[in-house]
């Protein structure tokens, strides 16, 4: 499972997920996470926000992401085969946003440090430290920009955790990245899609065999729109699916061409609505390639990585 990340209203999660049949058919699936329901609020200062939670969201922005986690067609379908095949297969979900802070006095995470340009995500006080001034200042563009999707994505690390481990959801983040580094049956990872794409483009060495095999059969799958209906409105992206399967076809294109560079394992520009759904697929890839080996953490040092959190990326050839 992939899931990008936001705090708005229409773009909350999307999910991309990776499904075999057990026989070797494979099928990636897509579906929008946007709220449905009118009590999730605007991602405004003073609103989104409360200090004073141990999430520190408000208590109607942390449950408006519990509620889309819990409606979302793939994840009960992930929960319900994890349940079904708990013991014999492994399951990993991997979360575009940070899973832990960095260790003070560093104002990074070493995952960050290793990686590339990214927001970096600065010790746990100094997060704390910075919302609260953004959010006195009622400054809300880096809020929702680098702060409020930051808040989200525990959420979701919080709740896969939950899921994998009965750990309450309110969790400190110290056990958040904890659990995100383990390794076990299920494993909840966090993923940076930039890096993943600049990978596949030669600007940090090229994909390795194996890896591309991976990123091969999943351009080779059927990839659908999935979804369901709450309060008549439908979380398949039925409006998006063409736009993801002509890319499909380029991603085919790239790859049979054999080089090293894969021009369509980029970042879409201009942000369209279903740019979100690529990033989520670029998280699930990272996970499969996990799942077969030939994916890692970015990052040096490991002590450091062990109480920052690390992002995951697909082995390469340098």
């Amino acid at each position: 499972m992939g899931i990008d990340v936001g705090s708005s209203r229409r773009k909350v999660f999307n999910f991309c997920l990776v499904h075999s049949d057990g026989a070797g058919a494979v099928e990636v699936r897509f579906e929008r996470g946007g709220a449905r329901d009118r009590t999730y609020p605007p991602s405004n200062a003073g609103v989104f926000e409360d200090l004073t939670r141990a999430t520190w969201l408000s208590a109607t922005a942390e449950a408006g992401a519990i509620q889309i986690l819990d409606q979302s067609a793939l994840t009960q379908l992930w929960i319900e085969e994890r349940a079904r095949w708990s013991g014999g297969c492994d399951f990993g979900v991997c979360i575009d946003a940070p899973s832990g802070f960095a260790v003070p006095p560093h104002h990074q995470r070493e995952t960050e440090a290793q990686g590339f340009a990214n927001f970096p995500t600065p010790s746990l006080p100094a997060f704390l430290r910075q919302v609260s001034d953004y959010s006195n200042a009622h400054n809300n563009t880096p809020l929702r920009q680098r702060y409020f999707w930051k808040l989200i994505g525990l959420v979701a690390f919080r709740y896969f955790i939950h899921v994998a481990t009965g750990v309450p959801l309110d969790m400190p983040p110290a056990e958040v990245t904890t659990a995100c580094m383990a390794f076990g049956q299920t494993r909840i990872r966090e993923g940076f899609p930039s890096d993943t794409y600049q990978r596949a483009n030669g600007n940090h060495g090229v994909l390795a065999p194996d890896a591309r095999a991976v990123l091969s059969c999943l351009a080779h799958a059927g990839w659908v729109a999935y979804g369901n209906i709450f309060k008549d409105l439908n979380s398949a992206p039925n409006r998006r699916i063409s736009a993801l399967l002509a890319h499909q076809h380029h991603l085919r294109q790239d790859l049979a061409e054999g080089a090293d560079r894969i021009p369509t394992m980029q970042r879409v520009g201009g942000d369209p609505a279903w740019a979100d759904l690529w990033d989520a697929f670029a998280c699930a890839f990272v996970a499969c390639c996990e799942f077969q080996g030939c994916g890692g953490f970015v990052g040096l040092d490991e002590a450091r990585m062990g109480l920052e959190g690390a992002f995951l990326k697909p082995t390469e050839v340098r």
